[in-house]
């Protein structure tokens, strides 16, 4: 890793053996390789995905709270990336398991306002009148769920 003979391709290096080792679900060692690069190497081009998998590992480990804060660092640390669609997805999944709907709701509008035209969208758009129900919230939940229906007609969920 670090230590590889040439330090120009210890991020490369560190980014394939965390590959490795998170494909071979020893998340551990898979964090650790990750870690290195976003740690020692954070402007490398990898460390944006580093980061990603980063959350992915701890996530797949069972360590939400691990995973939350690598997901929130990478959203801080690289704005711009393209995983932050992805990156809100997991945000709001980890508060709505966590139920901690108002949360989740206020994740989800900014995706919508963020990613208007996503793949993931229009559930974000459902899970926002889910997160309402929930909350009971009724008048709110309705409302989102009007502007889903209206939105996306042909949407399997309406």
């Amino acid at each position: 890793r670090d230590d590889y003979p040439n330090p120009k391709y210890a991020p490369r290096v560190s980014y394939l053996l965390g590959q490795f080792a998170q494909e071979m679900e020893a998340w551990d060692e898979a964090i650790a390789a990750y870690g290195s690069i976003v740690r020692n190497h954070p402007e490398h081009n990898l460390a944006p995905d580093s980061q990603y998998k980063l959350g992915q590992c701890h996530e797949e480990a069972g360590e939400l709270d691990e995973a939350l804060e690598a997901y929130v660092t990478l959203a801080g640390t690289y704005p711009k990336s393209p995983l932050i669609a992805n990156v809100m997805l997991r945000i709001n999944e980890h508060f709505y398991v966590k139920e901690d709907f108002a949360v989740a709701a206020s994740v989800g509008v900014k995706f919508l306002e963020k990613f208007p035209n996503h793949e993931w969208t229009p559930k974000m758009a459902f899970r926002i009148g889910q997160c309402h129900y929930k909350l009971e919230e009724f008048l709110k939940g309705g409302e989102a769920f009007d502007r889903f229906a209206k939105r996306f007609p042909e949407q399997e969920l309406t």
